[in-house]
């Protein structure tokens, strides 16, 4: 077992451990970060993070640009072999979708699965008419052919401004955007290049006018007369239609067409780079009461702030983006790394005189046996590539050795010689701070669905009229105590 080679960083922006999944907090030098493999987690949790490999960390920068979501995480989507089992239909599929389950449904034979598939009243003219079609020939047993013919004939009765949107109305509709886009990606340009500074005496102008701006924001009234004046200056006088200077359209087989369908694809991009890490902070984050109240608290402050100092928050911040990319800028990034540092070292020296000293108690280690049920040879440790392995934590985050390899933390000795099996509950994770609330069966088993979630005391399927699927993963719980090397020496010497 390759053990990691931590070291002391200072991380920028968010990062979170990989370990417990928590913010690592502080100016500077927030964890520790492994030499070997990049694994990243705070200083109490290193202990507990034992083999060096790439860990499970789902970031936005695995995400494809083209992939979805469950294709593009490790490149293999969590699906159970007993996949059938666990879709249920949602009630908001279109009504063409629900003519094409009960088709195929019929062709299986099993009609008593009807009941199940979502009961949608038509919302438009062409549901309307594929739900007449459907309750008309329930009885029958309807074939892919007749399936078509139906849409055919549907589609061929009723307005097209009604029909739904279909990949090639998309495409011509992605196609008309790209046409009429020059605009925007010259505005766009214009804005980059000032950021760049491309051009210094532009760069250095609009500095000038986002000072005056923020101080006086009463001048932003003059800003449509100057605007009217920059358009005369840059477009010129000509006797050609308006459009054609300041709002072109371009066609597919202009070169102008493929340049702006070029930056298109850029853009989208950077919207969808920037959607996958809005969403990868927020999964760290629950909508709870307290967190609603943090919220309510901030908003207030930050309003309170930006009525009292909002024109020189604007001012600090403006001047901060157009001068990102010079020389100053540069000083500025680096003097307030140093600050953060500096600030840090002086939290880290005076955190002992306030803190209070407690003595090195025991602790309790939890390690946790996950197995998956398979078709033919029912639960087995055999688990998916990208889901957690045979021994892991509580969160199957971070995979442990079993329990016959696995070493105490460090700076401990194990209290007693075996590992002890959690029968009854809750389950406690002293490491990590957390409790959860579960019952066992005789084995100390948890089951679980293909996703660890919904846990259950029994393998049997619930005959509720609501889950009659076999839970497909299932989980345990062993202990073992740990005390501190010097208090175990103790013990021995006595």
């Amino acid at each position: 077992m390759k053990f990691h080679r931590f070291q002391l960083t200072t991380f920028h922006g968010l990062v979170y451990c990989d370990y417990c999944s928590k913010l690592l907090w502080g100016l500077a030098r927030q964890g520790v970060q492994c030499a070997e493999c990049g694994y990243h987690c705070h200083e109490s949790c290193q202990d507990m993070a034992l083999q060096c490999r790439p860990p499970r960390r789902v970031s936005p920068d695995m995400l494809s640009v083209t992939d979805s979501e469950a294709e593009s995480i490790g490149k293999q989507p969590m699906l159970s072999p007993r996949g059938s089992l666990d879709i249920k239909p949602s009630s908001t599929l279109s009504s063409t979708t629900h003519l094409h389950n009960s088709s195929a449904t019929a062709n299986s034979g099993n009609s008593s699965s009807n009941e199940y598939l979502p009961k949608r009243h038509p919302s438009n003219n062409l549901d309307a008419a594929l739900f007449a079609h459907q309750q008309q020939h329930k009885d029958d047993k309807p074939t892919p052919k007749a399936y078509r013919k139906a849409l055919k004939q549907s589609i061929a009765h009723h307005d097209p401004a009604n029909l739904p949107t279909t990949p090639h109305q998309m495409a011509k509709t992605f196609s008309r955007l790209v046409a009429r886009s020059r605009a925007f990606f010259h505005l766009a340009q214009y804005f980059h290049n000032i950021y760049t500074w491309q051009d210094p005496i532009k760069s250095c102008t609009w500095i000038v006018v986002w000072t005056l701006l923020c101080l006086w924001p009463a001048l932003i009234t003059l800003l449509p007369p100057i605007c009217i004046m920059l358009m005369f200056f840059r477009a010129g006088i000509h006797e050609k239609p308006a459009n054609l200077v300041l709002l072109p359209r371009f066609d597919e087989s202009s070169p102008e067409y493929y340049v702006n369908l070029e930056r298109m694809q850029a853009y989208m991009v950077f919207l969808i780079r920037l959607y996958d890490n809005m969403s990868y902070h927020l999964q760290h984050a629950s909508l709870n009461a307290p967190v609603y109240r943090l919220l309510f608290v901030a908003s207030c402050g930050s309003t309170v702030l930006l009525y009292l100092v909002g024109r020189y928050l604007m001012l600090a911040f403006g001047l901060l983006v157009l001068l990102n990319q010079t020389r100053l800028g540069f000083v500025i990034e680096t003097g307030m790394q140093l600050a953060m540092e500096v600030t840090q070292t002086v939290l880290d020296l005076l955190q002992p005189l306030f803190a209070k000293r407690s003595p090195p108690h025991a602790v309790q280690v939890s390690l946790y046996e996950n197995q998956r049920w398979w078709t033919g040879t029912g639960y087995t440790a055999q688990l998916l590539r990208n889901e957690r392995t045979p021994w892991s934590n509580i969160t199957g985050t971070e995979p442990l050795p079993s329990k016959d390899d696995m070493p105490p933390p460090s700076q401990y000795d194990w209290a007693e010689d075996t590992w002890q099996l959690d029968m009854s509950g809750p389950w406690v994770d002293d490491r990590l701070g957390l409790v959860t609330m579960v019952e066992c069966d005789d084995k100390g088993w948890v089951y679980t669905d293909h996703k660890w979630t919904n846990p259950r005391n029994r393998p049997e399927p619930l005959e509720n009229g609501k889950d009659v699927s076999r839970p497909l993963t299932r989980r345990r719980r062993w202990y073992r105590n740990a005390i501190p090397k010097q208090a175990s020496s103790v013990k021995k010497s006595a």
